[in-house]
């Protein structure tokens, strides 16, 4: 039986004659820690038995060197069982405040048995009488809670009892996504006061990415693209475009939450234009092609007809085998525009290149059927003479016919890749078509 083990069982053996819960040992924690939390814990329980076991000075100073080793061990674990024995040391030592919030403390750790809660509780509701005692409560729940000064550490977390010095005290309430809450209390000695706060939630920002045109957030205008600090709850978003129906989002923005982004660029694409009457780009391209207007794929062919709305616009076009064209324009009700597309020229180097590489394969052919003949030949006269040496000239012209033929593919190869190729430009030009109907 382990050291640990002998002290638990003595102590329990004690305890109706103390008068006290008998004491339990260390629960697990952290490795690097709990090594050393336990031997100032099995420390401290030697303490608090001499001490309640003595009288007078001695038994104070007992209890005071108890209370000191459970402190520093609490310091490395906030172990439940360490807080247990301190609150019963403070207890002895007619410290009741603080008795009653280590008691406070002990009793909001998680995995406590309902038999432990009883007991808890038994001991704490005991002091009551000797205390003056803070309620503290918050929507929502889970504020750290700051009595009197800001610069210590939290107190706790709402809902919360402490026991607190008789008077007047400024309470602070703390949650993440919402502005701080302040209220006051004044304390009276065995009463127990309470405190409720609501706390405001804070702004969520809020990004919205939209195409130019009229955004509003709740009626009011905004500007896509901007971090908005918006209140947590619904809102609706309204974005109008001209040409196109009004797009509206209903959207709830939650406290605490991060940065919040809308993206309407997709919904905007799926909604068709609304066309007025009259207005539409008349397109030659001359090959099959692409038509982008303000970034958006709207028509491909040959021969186009493209509705229009009026104002300036950005007209894209993207011809099968050419470079694409973008220009600017702009678009009236009364105006007939034609786009008229012609493919540029090839570039002389590009052609100048075409016609080197061409002529290499055609005379590169030639060569190798030449070669690939005289090998034939002097084969045949090697088959017929074989006293001949082995290293004689049909090997030789074996050899070259080979070189030729491979010389000859990579001159093809090129000379595809460069028929393939073409750096023709596009050049677009835009007309009013009622003028040349006049």
């Amino acid at each position: 039986m382990t050291r640990a083990c002998l002290f638990a069982l003595l102590m329990s053996l004690l305890a109706p004659a103390l008068g006290q819960v008998p004491l339990v040992g260390i629960e697990t924690a952290r490795a690097d820690d709990v090594t050393e939390a336990a031997a100032l814990f099995e420390q401290g329980n030697g303490h608090f038995q001499t001490g309640m076991r003595a009288r007078g000075a001695r038994r104070i100073r007992e209890l005071e060197a108890a209370l000191d080793d459970y402190f520093a061990s609490l310091r490395l674990v906030r172990s439940r069982n360490v807080l247990y024995n301190a609150a019963l040391v403070l207890e002895q030592l007619e410290r009741w405040d603080d008795a009653f919030n280590y008691w406070t403390e002990y009793l909001g750790v998680t995995g406590l048995s309902a038999a432990e809660l009883s007991d808890g509780n038994t001991h704490r509701d005991a002091l009551r009488a000797r205390v003056a005692v803070a309620s503290i409560t918050s929507t929502p729940r889970g504020a750290e809670v700051w009595i009197d000064r800001r610069d210590l550490a939290a107190r706790g977390h709402t809902p919360l009892e402490l026991a607190v010095p008789v008077g007047a005290h400024t309470v602070w309430l703390v949650s993440r996504g919402y502005a701080d809450g302040e209220g006051a209390i004044e304390a009276s000695l065995g009463e127990t006061v309470s405190l409720t706060l609501s706390l405001e939630a804070a702004p969520v920002a809020l990004q919205i990415l939209a195409p130019e045109g009229e955004l509003r957030l709740d009626g009011v205008l905004v500007d896509a693209g901007a971090s908005l600090p918006v209140a947590p709850g619904p809102h609706v978003l309204t974005l109008t475009l001209e040409g196109r129906a009004p797009i509206e989002r209903r959207l709830e923005v939650l406290a605490g939450g991060a940065l919040m982004v809308i993206d309407l660029t997709s919904a905007v694409a799926a909604i068709p234009r609304h066309v007025e009457p009259g207005i539409s780009l008349h397109i030659e391209a001359g090959v099959p092609s692409r038509v982008l207007v303000d970034g958006l794929m709207v028509a491909s062919g040959t021969r186009l007809d493209v509705p229009m709305t009026p104002g300036e616009h950005e007209i894209t076009v993207e011809p099968d085998g050419a470079s694409r064209w973008t220009g600017r324009h702009q678009f009236t009700v009364d105006g007939h525009p034609v786009l008229r597309l012609e493919r540029g020229s090839t570039s002389g180097g590009l052609r100048a290149a075409r016609g080197i590489f061409g002529v290499g394969a055609v005379l590169g052919l030639l060569t190798s059927g030449v070669l690939s003949a005289a090998a034939g030949v002097a084969n045949a006269d090697y088959q017929a003479n074989p006293t001949l040496p082995r290293l004689h000239e049909g090997d030789a012209l074996n050899l070259g016919a080979d070189i030729s033929w491979a010389a000859t593919a990579v001159l093809g190869i090129v000379a595809i890749i460069t028929l393939v190729a073409d750096d023709a430009g596009t050049d677009g030009t835009f007309e009013d078509d009622a003028l040349e109907n006049e």
